[in-house]
């Protein structure tokens, strides 16, 4: 509820906004995290006028907050998608993205080298060990826990009937946490095993002389 997903992912494209400086960056992740907190705040805000407006009919009634979820659930889904990546044209506009492109297409780079990691050290060894266990684990809670299973079925019950009940908002919160507990884990995995087992590298770049 505090919009993590939402300042992770803009604080991602500014950091892949290539040739700005990152004296920039960092000020612009910490406005940017400050707006869409407030946004974020202003739409649970917002939740509880819908459903006043919604219930006012029939107190109580079976359906009478769905109007609330399914604003909540555009707002969550696809609502701030769209703020999010406006906020990032809007800035990358502002920084004078197009000319930092152009410029960049006026060096030349050699191509980026992908390889598996020749020379190991102990460290390398323990955080592909780690990576492991981490991903051995999301498998296995996706495959024979009995939590995970469950609020799966009890999630696509409320989807499929689309239902908005107290009872399918415990039931889609308890199955994005579960969700979330494996994507986790197999995150840190795959990064862990990524970064072990495979080496990046380039040559210095070279810019072009202006005709």
């Amino acid at each position: 509820c505090a919009g993590v997903h939402e300042m992770i992912f803009i604080t991602t494209l500014i950091l892949l906004t290539d040739r700005v400086p990152w004296d920039l960056k960092k000020r612009t992740i910490a406005v940017m995290c400050g707006i869409v907190y407030v946004l974020n705040i202003a739409r649970l805000m917002a939740l509880y006028p819908i459903a006043v407006s919604s219930c006012s009919g029939d107190p109580g009634g079976y359906s009478c907050a769905s109007q609330m979820w399914q604003f909540h659930t555009f707002v969550y889904q696809w609502g701030f998608l769209l703020v999010l990546v406006s906020m990032w044209l809007a800035w990358f506009f502002w920084v004078g993205g197009p000319k930092r492109v152009s410029s960049a297409s006026k060096e030349i780079k050699a191509p980026l080298e992908v390889k598996f990691r020749e020379h190991w050290e102990q460290k390398h060894w323990a955080v592909m060990i780690v990576g492991l266990l981490l991903l051995g684990v999301a498998i296995e809670t996706v495959v024979t826990d009995e939590d995970f299973n469950s609020a799966k079925q009890d999630n696509n019950h409320c989807t499929a009937l689309e239902e908005y009940s107290p009872n399918c908002e415990l039931a889609e919160d308890n199955w994005n946490d579960q969700v979330g507990y494996v994507w986790s884990l197999a995150t840190l995995g795959i990064i862990g095993m990524a970064y072990s087992g495979v080496e990046f590298s380039r040559t210095i770049e070279k810019r072009l002389e202006e005709e």
